[in-house]
């Protein structure tokens, strides 16, 4: 009797399916991993112009640096440069020009900016807004 349930098993298995349903199921299985293999190469796209792009950019900053270089090579040439650097390290000047060397004075560290100093305010948030829409004061 095992035997025989056994063997009765497969045919009346597939009588319980038909061929419709059978295919139907093998084109959601096809649907899906046609899905999953456009996800995954999507992604793989993704990231490929993520590394495209960032070569991009550092060549562009490559480039910059390199046009830098380029023109702090082209003032060092230039009698501007000589002459600044001329003056600077070994303290050279045009003819007619003088050195003027000012005393030290007490506020000398300090650099005058020509602005008042603002006294902190010390009224409540409150107050202020009451003072910009009512204009009190």
């Amino acid at each position: 009797m095992g035997d025989t349930d056994i063997n009765n098993f497969l045919p009346r298995f597939l009588a319980k399916i038909n061929l419709s349903r059978i295919i139907v199921i093998v084109i959601i299985i096809a649907m899906l991993a046609w899905i999953w293999a456009t996800i995954v190469a999507l992604n793989k796209n993704y990231e490929l112009e993520k590394q495209v792009e960032q070569g991009r950019l550092e060549n562009e900053i490559q480039e910059i640096e390199n046009e830098n270089l380029r023109l702090q090579q082209v003032y060092y040439g230039t009698d501007e440069f000589l002459e600044l650097s001329a003056r600077e390290k070994l303290n050279l000047a045009l003819p007619g020009e003088h050195l003027v060397i000012l005393p030290a004075t007490e506020n000398s560290n300090k650099v005058e900016t020509g602005v008042a100093a603002i006294a902190a305010d010390t009224r409540s948030n409150f107050e202020k807004w009451l003072e910009f829409l009512f204009g009190t004061r």
